[in-house]
């Protein structure tokens, strides 16, 4: 899986994507930019030292 992710998003970033190879890595922009944002949210709320 990990080497078909990185295959992905190497043809990604070359514009060699299908429109459904697209949907797919954008998903999971989407996905893990709502998790840090998650993260950062919960680390305001805790605090943290530095």
């Amino acid at each position: 899986m990990e080497k078909d992710a990185k295959t992905l998003l190497d043809k990604y970033r070359k514009g060699l994507c299908t429109p459904a190879e697209k949907a797919v890595v954008e998903r999971w922009y989407y996905q893990l930019k709502d998790e840090v944002q998650l993260n950062e949210s919960r680390i305001d709320e805790v605090g943290y030292d530095i």
